[in-house]
C-alpha cells in the first residue's frame, strides 16, 4: 500500500478550466500511477507518448506523489493537445510551463541578438527591455524546473525537454547581467526605435536575397549551437539531481522497476554521477558570478 500512497489524491483538479480552452489533467498521471502501484509490470500508456518503459513508470510514482508533473489538454479524440507544466501545483501557470528544445532556444537567441545590440549601442532602455522579458521567461521556469525538469521533462512529449534546462539558466542569469546594464548606462531611448527601423528595413532585403539567406543561415547555426550546448550540459550535470530522485524512490517505498540499459536510472546503477558534473558547475557559477559583477563595476 505504500507504494500507491496517495494516488488520486489531486484528481479533483481534473478538468477544471484554465482559459484558452485548456483542462487540467492530472487525472491521467494519478490513473497511469495507480497502475504501476498495483502492478509494476503492467503495460502503461500516457495519451500524449504512449507505452511507457521502466523507468518512466517510477518518475510517473515520483510525479504524482511530489507533484512534479503539471498535464493540462485541449480537444478530444486524435485531435487533444496537450500542455505540460514544472509542477502540479502551477498547471495552467505559463510561466512554469515546459518548452521544447527548440522553442527556448529561439526565445534565447532572438533576446540574446537583441540585448548584445543594445548593449553594443549603449542604449540602458533597450537592455532594461530585453532583461526583463529574459527573466520573467525563463527565470521562474528555471526555478521551478531546477529540480523537476528531470521528471516533467522526461514524462512529456516534447524532444529534449528536460535537456533545455541550462540554456533556462543561462537565459535567466542573462537577464539579470542586462538589467544591471540598464542601471548603469544611460537611457538612450531613442536608439531602441533606432534598431528596430534597421531590423525593418533588413526584412524588406535591400542588401539581395542572398544577404537576407546568409543571415538566416548564421541564425540556424546558432540556434543549434545553443541547443547542442545544452544537451551537453544537461548530460554532465544533471545526473546529481536524477539521483536524488532515485534515492527518494527507494526511501519512501515507491515501486521501483529496474532499469533498462540506456537510461538515466541504469547509468546511475552503473557508473554513478558524472565526475565532472562538480566542475562543471563550479565553473558555470565563476561565469555568472563575473557577468553579474562586471555592470556594477562601471
Amino acid at each position: 500500500m505504500d507504494a500507491i500512497k496517495g494516488v488520486g489524491k489531486s484528481a479533483g483538479s481534473a478538468g477544471r478550466s484554465l482559459g484558452g480552452g485548456y483542462k487540467a489533467r492530472n487525472d491521467i498521471v494519478d490513473e497511469a500511477a495507480a497502475v504501476v502501484g498495483h502492478d509494476a509490470s503492467a503495460s502503461v500508456h500516457l495519451p500524449w507518448s504512449g507505452r511507457v518503459g521502466p523507468e518512466a513508470k517510477t518518475l510517473l510514482m515520483l510525479a504524482q506523489r511530489y507533484g512534479a508533473l503539471g498535464v493540462a489538454s485541449k480537444g478530444s479524440g486524435a485531435a487533444t493537445r496537450y500542455k505540460f507544466y514544472y509542477s502540479r501545483a502551477s498547471t495552467g501557470n505559463w510561466f512554469t510551463e515546459v518548452w521544447p528544445l527548440w522553442k527556448v532556444s529561439a526565445w534565447m537567441v532572438v533576446l540574446a541578438f537583441l540585448g548584445f545590440c543594445f548593449f553594443g549601442m549603449k542604449s540602458g532602455a533597450g537592455c532594461f527591455g530585453v532583461g526583463a522579458l529574459l527573466v520573467a521567461l525563463f527565470g521562474p521556469r528555471a526555478i521551478v524546473g531546477y529540480r523537476n525538469s528531470a521528471i516533467a521533462g522526461r514524462l512529456c512529449s516534447y524532444s529534449y525537454a528536460r535537456e533545455s534546462y541550462p540554456l533556462m539558466l543561462a537565459g535567466a542569469v542573462g537577464g539579470l547581467v542586462l538589467l544591471e546594464w540598464a542601471y548603469v548606462l544611460p537611457w538612450n531611448l531613442g536608439k531602441v526605435s533606432e534598431l528596430f527601423g534597421g531590423m525593418a528595413g533588413l526584412l524588406a532585403m535591400p542588401y539581395g536575397v542572398g544577404d537576407f539567406i546568409y543571415r538566416i543561415a548564421k541564425t540556424i547555426f546558432t540556434v543549434g549551437a545553443f541547443a547542442a550546448g545544452s544537451v551537453l550540459a544537461y548530460q554532465v550535470t544533471a545526473g546529481s539531481v536524477i539521483n536524488s530522485w532515485l534515492m527518494t524512490a527507494f526511501r519512501d517505498r515507491i515501486v521501483f522497476v529496474e532499469p533498462e540499459p540506456g537510461t538515466w536510472f541504469h547509468k546511475l546503477r552503473t557508473t554513478g554521477p558524472n565526475r565532472s558534473s562538480g566542475y562543471f558547475s563550479l565553473g558555470f557559477i565563476v561565469l555568472a558570478a563575473c557577468a553579474l559583477a562586471i555592470p556594477l563595476l562601471k
